[in-house]
């Protein structure tokens, strides 16, 4: 466990690894690492959300699906205050198991995450289907419907974004290569090194776009007109 004592300081990651009804004796480097926290306030979940000078707290869950390995991680924000509460994967054992084994895998670690650290909304990267790999967005759907519907369950909001709008909110640029999402998190959270696995920083993006895109401007006159659209709600 990683945690800093000063807020402008550069942070260190640990990256979590959550499993699930793994075998007792699991294959090598499936073993559970300690839960890392980068939060200048330490891990207590159960803290008040009331932050700077009063200004409310805000926790965001961002997710990178995937059917082996799902990307998380939360932030917080207070005001214009961007915290880093925990990065990590779920993975979901070996390719070779049984389709449902391995989604029942899935919901059971994003339950955990929502129920530890019971964010305020969920974002997610929109689903992407290319003609050549039609098997992988069959895949990718069934890992997206176990997230939303952790989601649902407890009445979180859901909100969906495209690539190129969440490479465009971190980088400036929507077609940026996934090092530069990466460099961009690591300078906006102020780590020391960049988020790794390519998960863990995918998944932080879509956080960040959320936070940016709610409290622009542009999004809130969209909402006064009525026009707010989680997931699903098209």
């Amino acid at each position: 466990m990683i945690i800093s004592s000063q807020p402008n300081s550069t942070h260190s990651i640990t990256i979590v690894n959550r499993h699930f009804r793994l075998p007792t004796s699991p294959k090598p480097g499936l073993s559970p690492l300690p839960i890392g926290c980068v939060s200048p306030h330490g891990c207590d979940k159960s803290r008040l959300h009331s932050g700077i000078m009063g200004a409310k707290i805000m926790r965001i869950l961002g997710i990178d699906p995937g059917l082996n390995t799902t990307g998380y991680g939360v932030i917080e924000i207070s005001g214009r205050e961007v915290v880093l509460i925990e990065g990590g994967v779920v993975r979901t054992g070996s390719p070779n198991d049984p389709l449902e084994a391995r989604l029942s895998r899935l919901y059971d670690g994003i339950v955990e995450i929502m129920e530890d650290f019971k964010p305020e909304a969920v974002a997610l990267e929109e689903l992407y289907s290319h003609y050549e790999h039609p098997s992988t967005a069959i895949l990718m759907g069934h890992a997206r419907g176990v997230i939303c519907l952790s989601a649902a369950q407890r009445e979180i909001p859901l909100f969906s974004y495209a690539a190129t709008q969440i490479k465009s909110c971190l980088t400036g640029n929507g077609r940026a290569t996934k090092e530069q999402v990466q460099q961009a998190i690591q300078a906006r959270l102020k780590l020391k090194a960049v988020p790794d696995p390519h998960d863990v920083a995918d998944a932080l993006a879509v956080a960040i776009c959320h936070w940016w895109i709610a409290h622009s401007p542009v999004a809130a006159a969209v909402r006064a007109q009525g026009k707010n659209t989680p997931l699903g709600a098209k």
